[in-house]
């Protein structure tokens, strides 16, 4: 006599079989018999992964990336935005108080002139003040703009699970990251400026030599330099967003971008030509229009009788244009920002099984608890569940 519950226990298997067959399985063609309809979804068997938030959850191809960043953009964009406008607006009135300066000098340049045609010493000074200046300005925008690129890494995570991230919640979540961020932004600024330093040696080096083998030199040379340094851009692209999201130490964040870059070097090349591309024309057919219409507006109704008042509106005109084309790349920018930090989760679902992970916290119904997906969790504190 066999044991009680033997055949129950026998039949489960065949059971379960045939529940997973009617779950999972359906008609090569697509046609779903108990719902009537055709489903694409089916189609050959294979069931399109979830896309609760800005991407689906697989790894993702060139329209997925370009759509997820616009997507990105219209669902967080108090946190991406927000942040990029802050940084460019200042850009724009810092160099339209540095224009504006500049101008007003030059107007009474002639008088400063001395006798002999000669440069007075004054205007050189301020000519050594005006490049100082402007050599701080774009080390600071380099700096903020590396600083930006981690911390939009946690929003763009964040929404690949509909999460939405306020401008607040992302500076927290990066804030215990920042020094580390900085000191790989001055790390690269040294690097950049040795590399800088190869290139005048190459043009130094070669300008002795007869003007037949100099020319080819100097494109050879060139051409190698900066072919090395693309190629070293691409390799560390991802060393923000790792910092911010996994929380490596900074030469452990450029072993693990060199990593997850291998292999993916010319594909990551092409989505970031072509995003700067995309920004780039659409950002100065905009600035184009701006300046176009602030310079015929003012040439209207501008007030000619006197220089002053002439140069006056001038300025006002120069500066409001400044202003809103900062707005416009500040555009451009949260996009490309956005774009490699999407190409980041991406290469994480080919390399580490980071889509596997999405789709269970995804399925699992968990509160959101403002953790960064694939990252460390509560770093951004008490978060109001969507």
């Amino acid at each position: 006599m066999p044991p009680y519950g033997s055949p129950r226990y026998q039949a489960a298997p065949y059971e379960q079989q045939a529940y997973q067959q009617r779950q999972y399985l359906q008609p090569a063609n697509g046609y779903n018999q108990q719902a009537g309809f055709y489903n694409p979804n089916f189609a050959n068997g294979y069931v399109l992964p979830p896309k609760p938030g800005a991407i689906p959850l697989r790894p993702l191809g060139l329209a997925d990336i370009l759509s997820g960043a616009f997507s990105v953009l219209r669902r967080t964009p108090g946190a991406i935005l927000g942040s990029s406008l802050i940084l460019y607006t200042l850009i724009g009135l810092i160099i339209a108080g540095t224009a504006s300066y500049a101008t007003s000098i030059g107007v009474g340049l002639d008088s400063s002139m001395s006798s002999d045609g000669g440069l007075p010493p004054e205007v050189a000074a301020f000519g050594l003040a005006v490049i100082s200046g402007m050599v701080l300005l774009a080390a600071v925008v380099g700096l903020c703009s590396v600083l930006l690129q981690g911390a939009v890494s946690i929003p763009v995570s964040r929404a690949a699970l509909n999460r939405k991230t306020s401008l607040a919640q992302m500076w927290r979540g990066a804030r215990g990251r920042i020094w580390a961020v900085v000191g790989f932004a001055v790390l690269t600024v040294l690097a950049g400026s040795v590399w800088f330093g190869l290139a005048v040696g190459i043009l130094v080096l070669t300008a002795n030599v007869d003007w037949q083998w100099s020319l080819p030199l100097n494109l050879l040379g060139m051409s190698g330099v900066f072919v090395g340094f693309l190629w070293i851009y691409i390799k560390i692209s991802l060393v923000p967003s790792i910092i911010v999201v996994e929380r490596l130490g900074i030469f452990a964040s450029i072993k693990r971008s060199w990593t997850l870059t291998t292999h993916n070097w010319w594909r990551i090349l092409g989505i970031n030509l072509l995003t700067g591309l995309i920004v780039g024309v659409s950002t100065n057919i905009v600035s184009f229009a701006i300046s176009t219409g602030s310079t015929l507006i003012f040439s209207t109704f501008a007030p000619r009788q006197s220089p002053g008042d002439y140069l006056g509106g001038y300025l006002i005109a120069m500066a409001a244009t400044v202003v809103l084309t900062c707005f416009v790349s500040a555009f451009g920018f949260a996009l490309q920002a956005s774009v490699i930090a999407l190409i980041y989760l991406d290469l994480r679902m080919r390399r580490d099984g980071l889509d596997v992970e999405l789709m269970r916290l995804n399925e699992s119904n968990e509160i959101d608890n403002g953790g960064v997906p694939g990252g460390s969790a509560n770093v951004l504190g008490t978060y109001r569940a969507i």
